[in-house]
């Protein structure tokens, strides 16, 4: 009896931390890039590739070194393309608002709840435009 207890406590506390655990996408990809035009009109790009996107979920934000960033979807074949924009300078396209001391992290709407995913972002070489 003792035996089918541990068991069974063994089995439904793995399946706990599988659910917990597992994400409703796969990030394939993802990185930001700083580009410069001119000292007015610079900022850095955000770029996520995803696969396996559970039906349903929706991208809500990204944190991005402290700032809130509204999030563009575009879906390509099986995958998932995501796109945010920090934008630094005289510009005219205004950042969501400032969070201090918050890690890089996708905010997620899925079945009805909000998650928040901490993600590591690569960087890539600054770009400039002429």
């Amino acid at each position: 009896m003792v035996k089918i207890k541990s068991t069974f406590f063994f089995f439904f506390a793995a399946l706990i931390f599988v659910k917990c655990n597992h994400l409703p996408f796969h990030i394939e990809e993802a990185y930001y890039q700083s580009w410069y035009k001119s000292e007015n009109e610079k900022g850095t790009t955000i770029y996520f590739r995803l696969s396996d996107v559970k039906l349903g979920i929706r991208f809500d934000s990204l944190v991005f070194r402290g700032n809130e960033l509204p999030l563009v979807a575009e879906i390509q074949g099986n995958e998932v393309k995501l796109t945010g924009q920090l934008n630094i300078g005289n510009t005219r396209i205004a950042n969501k608002k400032e969070l201090n001391n918050s890690q890089d992290q996708l905010l997620v709407k899925y079945q009805g709840k909000r998650f928040v995913y901490p993600v590591k972002l690569d960087r890539k070489e600054m770009k400039y435009y002429r």
